[in-house]
């Protein structure tokens, strides 16, 4: 029996943080280096209701040179993903 290798996936590592650089923040057109990688409301905790709805805010996942900006709108939960390259891969 010839079974095919198992596929090798690779993903850089990214951490909770702002990139070096000057990747702009897509909510304002700022250098996202500016910012605070934890944004919710006044504080850094973001809560769900049973209605669907959550706290406002975002969280910036980056490798140093890319970036994923993760943004959840309050009264719907909606999770939107925006991504900002500097180069390399995220």
């Amino acid at each position: 029996m010839c079974r095919s290798p198992r596929p090798h996936l690779h993903y850089t590592p990214a951490r909770i943080g702002v990139p070096d650089g000057s990747i702009p923040d897509p909510a304002t057109g700022q250098p996202l280096a500016l910012r605070l990688p934890v944004r919710f409301g006044t504080s850094q905790l973001c809560s769900f209701s049973r209605e669907g709805e959550s706290t406002n805010g975002s969280l910036v996942l980056t490798d140093g040179k890319n970036v994923r900006v993760i943004s959840i709108v309050g009264d719907s939960a909606l999770v939107r993903c925006s991504v900002g390259t500097g180069g390399g891969g995220l």
